[in-house]
């Protein structure tokens, strides 16, 4: 597991997000999957793990920020559960000082208050560093890792709200258990070693899957496409061929869609994972670049054809665009 301080490696680690910490060693666990989800109860091993990443001074706490918001998140965390039936797992909140994280570890979900408070007070960090061109400190530090266009959030960050924080988290916390369905499945299935952005691409896919499916379908793509701003805004490369990170913004936000459009069939984890390389790597020309000009020659294939849904073979343009940068943020947000 890797650190998540805002002085060391605060982008590396934010993020969906956001916002993981992935564990090199990707390996099937025994234990078995529970048959119902329940609050995680403070105990010794989750205190341990995370005294082990954030020091002496980090805990756990009942409650993050307040009840209601402490019961949204448990029942956000339920509804993932019942989408990716039968796997639950438990959500553990803490405190360190400092760090700013959300991740997976062992069965669990753990969720950083000041990470928690970061996505709720998003609108107004933007705003005001904005406004008076004097970023804070976690602002500064992400331009220091990438270039940062505030200008570019402004518009966004003025209409923020609760239900927009809501959202993203919903999507932070998706993002963060299908690293634990991973490795349940012993996925991503291509990878014959450790490759982290595969691991995040699809992560993000499936919480692009999830959202579609969030309240029996009701969310519009323009409500569930702000996580991807968000997602954007914390990415922690802008090198497409940096295979060590959670990949640049358009490489998020074509995952993020592709994994919406999937969210059209009922799918099982390792059906999704197949789906969603053999769509992701063919309409990248088989490889993560933003020189690629066309699709792989496999993509124009009658097998390849037959094996994705027609819905998805109808947007492999817009996702190549996506991808490669032509889809801005306003065009993004309204795709049908």
């Amino acid at each position: 597991m890797k650190q998540f301080n805002i002085i060391t490696s605060l982008l590396i680690t934010l993020l969906l997000l956001y916002s993981c910490s992935e564990d090199t060693n990707i390996k099937e666990k025994e234990s078995s999957t529970k048959e119902q989800l329940e609050e995680e109860p403070i105990n010794s091993d989750s205190a341990s793990i995370i005294k082990l990443e954030f020091g002496a001074s980090a805990e756990l706490i009942d409650e993050i920020i307040n009840k209601e918001e402490t019961t949204f998140m448990h029942n956000e965390n339920k509804k993932i559960a019942q989408v990716f039936s039968p796997y639950s797992f438990p959500l553990v909140f803490f405190k360190a000082n400092e760090s700013y994280a959300a991740f997976a570890e062992r069965d669990s979900v753990f969720f950083g208050e000041k990470f928690y408070k970061f996505i709720s007070n998003w609108g107004n960090i933007i705003t005001e560093s904005y406004e008076n061109q004097k970023p804070n400190t976690l602002l500064d530090f992400i331009g220091k890792s990438r270039k940062l266009d505030l200008k570019k959030y402004y518009d966004i960050a003025k209409k923020w709200d609760n239900e927009k924080a809501h959202l993203v988290l919903s999507s932070i916390l998706a993002h963060e258990v299908s690293h634990l369905i991973q490795r349940k499945n012993n996925l991503p299935t291509k990878n014959k070693r450790y490759i982290q952005r595969d691991f995040e691409l699809e992560a993000d896919g499936f919480a692009g899957y999830y959202m579609r499916k969030r309240d029996n379908g009701n969310l519009t793509w323009k409500q569930i496409s702000i996580s991807m701003v968000l997602f954007g805004f914390i990415s922690t490369t802008d090198n497409p061929e940096n295979t060590e990170s959670h990949g640049t913004e358009n490489q998020r936000r074509a995952a993020f869609r592709l994994g919406y459009l999937l969210g059209e069939e009922n799918l099982t984890p390792k059906e999704f994972d197949t789906k969603f390389f053999e769509v992701y790597d063919n309409v990248l020309n088989g490889h993560y670049s933003n020189t690629s000009k066309h699709f792989s020659k496999k993509a124009n294939t009658t097998e390849f054809k037959s094996n994705i849904p027609p819905h998805i073979l109808n947007k492999m343009n817009e996702l190549y665009k996506i991808y490669t940068g032509q889809v801005g943020d306003k065009e993004y947000q309204n795709l049908k």
